[in-house]
């Protein structure tokens, strides 16, 4: 029975954790502001293994079709994040926020796939928080915009669901309570 539990320890200590993690800062500061402006940077990603810019210089109908419907993935990750969460903040676009949220997306694979990071940053550009392995699944049929608005959504979905989380984690430390 030792063993097998050893085994277990080793096995769970072998797997990569996909959780995502606040690497740096507090989230506590955007919390009290009650408004968290959201946004995203494509400028550092990789589009199925090609720069933004490269791909919009080789041409194309992937070109084309990301040139058109890039903006409307920002859309996709801020309505999944929406009903998410806790009513304690309001995320949206909002360019007068004290804190805006960058989802900077690192690569875009073929099937939509999306991996990336997040910064919040006050109103003069300071870093508050840094927010890591944000990443999305693509789906399974359709075009490529199509794949990343799927992986998008989800990863929208699982910010909105680690904001809850560390919310919870910062009322239930003020309270004196484990959550």
């Amino acid at each position: 029975m030792k063993k097998f539990l050893l085994a277990i320890f080793v096995l769970s200590l072998c797997i990569p954790s996909n959780a995502q993690k606040l690497m740096s800062g507090s989230l506590e500061p955007v919390f009290k502001a009650k408004q968290l402006n959201v946004t995203i940077d494509f400028s550092q990603a990789l589009i199925d293994g090609i720069k933004e810019s490269s791909l919009i210089n080789v041409g194309g109908d992937r070109a084309k079709d990301w040139l058109e419907g890039k903006d409307e993935l920002l859309s996709k990750f801020l309505l999944a994040m929406l009903p998410i969460v806790d009513q304690n903040l309001t995320v949206g676009r909002f360019d007068d926020a004290e804190y805006t949220l960058t989802f900077f997306p690192k690569t875009i694979d073929d099937d939509g796939e999306v991996r990336g990071d997040a910064a919040i940053t006050d109103s003069e550009g300071n870093e508050v928080a840094v927010i890591t392995k944000i990443n999305g699944d693509g789906g399974r049929w359709g075009s490529f915009m199509n794949l990343c608005g799927d992986s998008f959504t989800k990863a929208g979905e699982k910010v909105g669901r680690f904001l809850n989380k560390e919310y919870g984690k910062i009322v239930a430390a003020k309270q004196g309570t484990k959550r």
